[in-house]
């Protein structure tokens, strides 16, 4: 009561043109949102060429990365829906970008996520190509879908496209770090029947290959409303699980937040 009876005293006081222009600058103020972030760019391919790739890029056991992946996670405070007219509210895509080693889960999680029609798992290893795979993340951002994208995404480099991707359509991008043992990886590998590219008798090799070659994303806090990451990365949402239950209770909190 007592800041109305300011306002009105201050209105009062003026023309009676005055309180309309106020009123229309104060509208514009509370609907107007902030720039999009400027992001990196596009790059490299998948694992298939990682011998060929000597890049150096984060240390995987940084101080900011060394617990077990129980309590490594980062939620947005921002919804991922907007207002709309009469107040609902609509679904808004974005980009989610899962990181593993082969045999961490990534296509189980992905898979998972398809229950619902928001969601569209783009896999490297089904589709053959990254362009392939880029192609399909953009017509599934003009759709208003979720694209999420089934590779592994073991360093700054191979993300880059896809946070590139994100900026250009001028939505967010969130990130899940699948933080799995080698070993339990490699056998989860040599298991697994028909897959599209990796042999059971090829996992040892390649799956401790790419175990020396995976950097994640290392968070080092919260600024502007993203997870900021070493080497210049930005997630709206940065997560890290480390066993089925996480990845499970991951994903069900994803089909509800729909």
């Amino acid at each position: 009561l007592h800041l109305t009876s300011h306002i009105f005293t201050f209105t009062s006081r003026i023309s009676r043109r005055a309180p309309a222009e106020i009123h229309c600058h104060c509208l514009s103020v509370a609907i107007s949102s902030p720039p999009p972030r400027t992001m990196t760019k596009a790059n490299d391919s998948e694992w298939s060429t990682v011998a060929a790739s000597g890049r150096r890029s984060m240390k995987r056991n940084h101080p900011d990365n060394d617990n077990d992946g129980g309590d490594a996670v980062v939620y947005s405070p921002l919804s991922r829906q907007s207002p709309q007219q009469g107040g609902e509210r609509a679904f808004r895509p974005f980009v989610l970008v899962l990181v593993g080693i082969p045999g961490s889960g990534k296509s189980n999680f992905a898979s998972r996520l398809e229950k619902s029609s928001m969601f569209l798992r783009i896999n490297q290893d089904s589709l053959g190509t990254r362009r392939k795979c880029e192609a399909l993340a953009r017509r599934a951002l003009a759709e208003g879908k979720v694209a999420v994208i089934d590779r592994c995404n073991f360093d700054l480099e191979q993300r880059s496209t896809w946070i590139a991707i994100a900026r250009e359509k001028g939505v967010h991008c969130e990130c899940i770090i699948f933080d799995y043992d080698k070993d339990v990886c490699i056998t989860r590998c040599k298991q697994r029947k028909g897959h599209e590219t990796l042999h059971p008798s090829k996992a040892p090799g390649v799956v401790s290959l790419l175990a020396k070659k995976f950097r994640p994303p290392v968070s080092r806090g919260r600024n502007g409303g993203n997870v900021q990451c070493l080497g210049g990365e930005a997630f709206r949402r940065l997560e890290r699980v480390s066993s089925f239950n996480m990845a499970d209770n991951l994903a069900e909190s994803y089909l509800k937040q729909r």
